[in-house]
């Protein structure tokens, strides 16, 4: 690492460029590769033409995105650092963004409606302890994130009517989970946190006869028997695990917005299922940023991620209702480039599942014994190439309760299996935009809500925190 002001030498890249290794290294590695024309069109071939669908689509499209950053507290600690973690979420109505058009026979947006159409987004703002900050005299920065994700979990801003708290909501996904990460033991529910975060102790419990702490909802947290700190249920995350004292939370901000836009969208579901109004859900589209998938630490969130939407959609059905509809929009990575690559060769208005073959041959090794996403992804991807000529990478919630039995693997990319295929690409052509490549407006107008860009936003939050703490030392210097 490099001094305060300290400059790089500029031949420092020519060690790299003239070491063999460097040479070797690309001659033995394996990457995703544009296709040949012949073979282009061969893949064209296994793309189906997609199905029309008389069922009516849904009046509400709910679209979410998220954003992080981090700023340092003080120009002589630039290593003292807050994190700053933004979730939006969007309600759009369907009929009123359609009519957009200020006339039929014009193609410009009047846009009185359209300010109207974003009024209502709401936002989740946490602002986290990062590196080198210890909250609330806690040890060290992992146990004062901790408490201060704790904190924020039962926060009254999360609060909906009938789910109650993102923490409540947490602890019904763990006792849905199967029982790897909760259970509901005489109508208290427990979550199961693995191992002290601090010392690593791991008693055995009564209520799950295995090793770790059980928490109930109604105790709220429980004390190590080893070294007596506080164990909170959102420990169950993990994502205290992405801190180190110094590095502070560096890829971890990222973690935490996939878990709490996910997260978030449960809670939305779970607040309608346990109110009068589970009737709703049939007439809501969400879109998620992203693949569905939960990863890193908090991937176990997938199961009962699962559960939820099958268990939703189980209760629409005995209720003579459409299922909910669910989309994830994969903007970046390697299947959204591999799509890119192949736009050319597809033909229009057609789709093609990507399953374990299919990455196997084109996207990276999938063995057969293994299931891509298997303990990550609670919905499977496909490639869409629209009437339009616009090409998305999708995703879409698996039919299943669960991943259980042999055939899983072939069914989850059985086009027979997924009956509301024809709903989902309608939905993507009213809301396809050229605006950005595989982009839908919800999601920009989500995006653009929750994104904190580097000016002004991240500049205004740098400024912000360096006032708010210097404040605080002048504070203490009055007191003194």
């Amino acid at each position: 690492m490099p001094f305060n002001n300290q400059r790089a030498d500029k031949t420092a890249h020519a060690e790299f460029i003239k070491n063999p290794d460097f040479q070797r290294l690309v001659d033995q590695s394996d990457y995703l590769e544009e296709p040949t024309p012949e073979s282009g069109t061969q893949l064209a071939s296994e793309y189906v033409p997609v199905s029309s669908d008389s069922e009516p689509l849904p009046n509400f499209v709910h679209a979410s995105d998220g954003s992080f950053y981090e700023s340092s507290v003080s120009q002589r600690m630039l290593s003292t650092k807050v994190g700053y973690v933004k979730v939006s979420s969007l309600m759009l109505d369907v009929e009123k963004y359609l009519s957009l058009g200020s006339g039929e026979s014009t193609r410009y947006i009047d846009p009185f409606k359209k300010n109207a159409l974003e009024q209502d987004v709401r936002a989740l703002a946490l602002s986290l302890p990062s590196a080198n900050l210890r909250y609330k005299r806690s040890d060290n920065v992992a146990d004062g994130f901790r408490q201060r994700l704790y904190e924020e979990f039962i926060n009254s801003k999360t609060k909906l009517p009938e789910a109650g708290s993102l923490l409540e909501t947490l602890f019904r996904l763990a006792s849905w989970g199967g029982g790897k990460q909760g259970v509901i033991s005489a109508e208290e529910k427990y979550i199961f946190v693995h191992q002290c975060p601090s010392c690593g102790e791991q008693p055995h419990n009564n209520v799950f006869g295995e090793k770790g702490f059980a928490i109930s909802e109604r105790d709220g947290d429980t004390k190590c028997s080893n070294c007596g700190i506080t164990i909170y249920p959102t420990d169950s995350l993990r994502l205290h695990e992405t801190i180190t004292d110094h590095g502070g939370l560096s890829g971890g901000l990222s973690r935490i917005m996939n878990v709490s836009e996910h997260l978030l969208i449960a809670h939305t579901i779970l607040d309608c299922l346990l109110g009068e109004y589970v009737s709703a859900l049939s007439d809501i589209c969400f879109f998620v940023d992203g693949p569905l998938a939960f990863f890193g630490q908090p991937a176990w969130l997938h199961r009962p991620m699962q559960r939820l939407i099958h268990a939703t959609n189980s209760k629409l059905k005995s209720l003579g209702q459409l299922p909910m509809m669910m989309i994830g929009i994969q903007k970046q990575g390697v299947v959204a480039e591999h799509a890119q690559m192949i736009r050319k060769y597809l033909p229009r208005d057609h789709f093609r599942f990507v399953d374990d073959e299919y990455r196997n041959r084109f996207l990276s090794p999938v063995k057969d014994e293994q299931i891509f996403g298997y303990e990550t992804y609670y919905g499977q991807d496909l490639i869409y190439h629209t009437e339009r000529g616009n090409v998305f990478v999708l995703g879409v919630p698996y039919p299943f309760k669960d991943k259980t039995g042999s055939s899983f693997k072939q069914e989850k990319a059985d086009i027979a299996f997924y009956t509301d295929l024809g709903r989902v690409f309608e939905m993507v052509k009213i809301f396809e935009s050229d605006l950005y490549e595989g982009s839908l407006v919800p999601v920009i107008i989500a995006h653009r809500n929750a994104s904190i860009s580097r000016l002004p936003g991240g500049k205004v939050l740098d400024i912000a925190t360096r006032i708010a703490f210097d404040q605080k030392n002048k504070d203490k210097t009055k007191i003194k």
